[in-house]
């Protein structure tokens, strides 16, 4: 069945993803965050999250139920080299609730479990908020392009706490960052997407 009300999220197993849509032509993930417990399900491979630290509550929004991570839990998903494209778009709707410590990555790809936000060793594609320390309004989106890290400009968004959709692109020469599907910000990276190629890339939601 389809769900024909954009503003409200479905409730959990009543949908599936309509794959004649358009938009989801080459879809390798998503997570629609709608089972109001345990971890979220990512609906393209029919698999749970696990919880990596801590484990991350539920709560309601005016949207329908989301997922809601207050300090450093942070939930993974294994390694699957259908999420290691060298182009694509990636994107995740947040809403800041209190204080984030640096780097705080809602959504990223990364590698050896991305410990630190600092390197490109530690990053495939994700965004960050406050990164480096640099405001808790400031979010940008990263990659790792033939090994080095490539950043966009820091984009300060009015209010974090208001939720709003962050997105990103890299078709091979130019990273861009869009916000609520408006480009914001941009930099020129020629290249290819790189992964970690072991166990430890895996993707990861929530946390620093």
């Amino acid at each position: 069945p389809l769900w024909d009300d954009p503003h409200i999220k479905p409730p959990f197993g009543s949908v599936q993803i309509n794959w004649g849509h358009p938009l989801a032509q080459g879809l390798l993930g998503y997570i629609l965050f709608n089972e109001g417990a345990g971890q979220a399900r990512e609906l393209v491979r029919e698999r749970r999250g696990t919880a990596v630290s801590g484990v991350a509550g539920w709560k309601t929004s005016i949207k329908g139920l989301t997922k809601n991570w207050t300090g450093n839990e942070t939930d993974w998903y294994e390694r699957d080299v259908a999420l290691e494209p060298i182009r694509g778009t990636w994107a995740c709707a947040v809403r800041r609730s209190g204080t984030v410590g640096s780097y705080a990555r809602p959504f990223g790809k990364t590698a050896h479990n991305g410990t630190d936000g600092s390197g490109a060793q530690f990053v495939s594609y994700d965004f960050e908020y406050n990164p480096g320390g640099a405001g808790q309004n400031i979010v940008n989106a990263n990659i790792n392009v033939n090994g080095s890290l490539k950043t966009t400009p820091n984009y300060t968004l009015d209010d974090a706490t208001i939720a709003h959709v962050n997105s990103a692109s890299f078709d091979g020469t130019v990273l861009r960052y869009y916000l609520n599907g408006i480009e914001r910000t941009s930099l020129n990276a020629s290249g290819d997407m790189t992964y970690d190629t072991s166990t430890t890339g895996r993707l990861l939601l929530g946390g620093s």
